[in-house]
């Protein structure tokens, strides 16, 4: 009897223990079947980024597609969505605070968004970024396709220029930016450049130019029956240079060569050329009149059929 009698009693303790367990769940308590989603903490959030100004003629292309689009303001982009502007156009691109700018003739493409860092992929063309920590956005960085050439900032401003083939120009405007290429890294001050050339390290960093070379050779016709013409010329390398609109080829010894092709009439040639120290310059040369039709005879036939008086 004593043995049924405490078998009885341990079997009501875990009994009422049960109990007790089961009506002291929290009412947010969830089952093992439907057990949340565990997300990990480390992992970096996805950002877009959003299209803040435009002006001119500026196209988007996204990912996995051929054709390009127009832009609008307030339109986002995601990792490898690409946009370019058109010579006379411009854009301002927000990623949570990092702020990058597009010049005319400028392609640039999405490469990596976190909260951590935000990565762009220069093609060819002129680029301005400000970093800002404060804003939690994380490191803006700058890679230039086609070259190793790799610019980091955490705060501060600073401008890249690609000519598309290996040249890479970097300034700093404000705060600190790192500048790596060929195994090599250097970091810019405020008021500071460097060059990279094709296949070569970084420049040691030097004070931003106070002006910009632009010698400019024009052809020598001021009339002509051919509508190409060949624009010469030399600037510093690294800079850009747009002839009647048209981005010219720069080379590595900042020698530029370029045909252009003019309307039939009179055309005044222009050519203007821009540096990531912030100078512009630009150069008006002659007046060249292009006649691709040649002299017209006009008269009446029937004249010639009439008898003098």
């Amino acid at each position: 009897m004593r043995r049924a009698f405490v078998a009885l009693v341990l079997l009501a303790l875990v009994i009422a223990g049960a109990l007790l367990l089961r009506t002291s769940k929290s009412p947010d308590s969830v089952d093992a079947g439907t057990a949340p989603t565990i997300v990990d903490a480390g992992a970096p959030a996805v950002l877009v980024v959003k299209i803040v100004k435009l002006e001119g003629t500026v196209e988007i292309k996204r990912d996995g597609k051929d054709a390009w689009e127009p832009a609008t303001v307030g339109a986002t982009l995601s990792e490898r969505d690409a946009i370019r502007t058109s010579t006379d156009a411009s854009a301002e691109l927000d990623a949570a605070g990092n702020i990058v700018s597009l010049m005319g003739g400028t392609d640039v493409k999405v490469a990596e968004l976190t909260t951590g860092l935000t990565r762009y992929l220069l093609g060819k063309g002129l680029i301005t970024g400000v970093a800002r920590s404060s804003s939690g956005a994380g490191k803006l960085a700058v890679d230039v396709d086609g070259t190793d050439v790799a610019v980091r900032a955490t705060d501060g401003s600073f401008r890249v220029s690609s000519n598309g083939t290996g040249t890479v120009a970097v300034a700093a405007q404000d705060g600190d930016v790192s500048v790596a290429a060929k195994g090599k890294e250097i970091v810019l001050h405020k008021g500071q450049r460097t060059l990279v050339l094709p296949n070569e390290a970084p420049t040691e960093p030097q004070a931003l130019a106070t002006s910009l070379l632009l010698k400019v050779q024009w052809p020598k016709e001021r009339e002509t029956n051919k509508r190409v013409v060949t624009i010469t010329g030399r600037t510093e390398a690294g800079a850009l240079v747009f002839a009647m609109g048209k981005p010219v080829q720069v080379g590595a010894d900042g020698k530029f060569s370029e045909k252009v092709t003019l309307p039939d009439g009179e055309t005044t040639l222009r050519v203007t050329a821009s540096d990531v120290s912030g100078n512009s310059e630009r150069a008006a040369g002659p007046r060249i009149l292009v006649d691709t039709q040649g002299a017209t005879s006009k008269f009446k036939t029937e004249d010639l059929w009439k008898q003098p008086r």
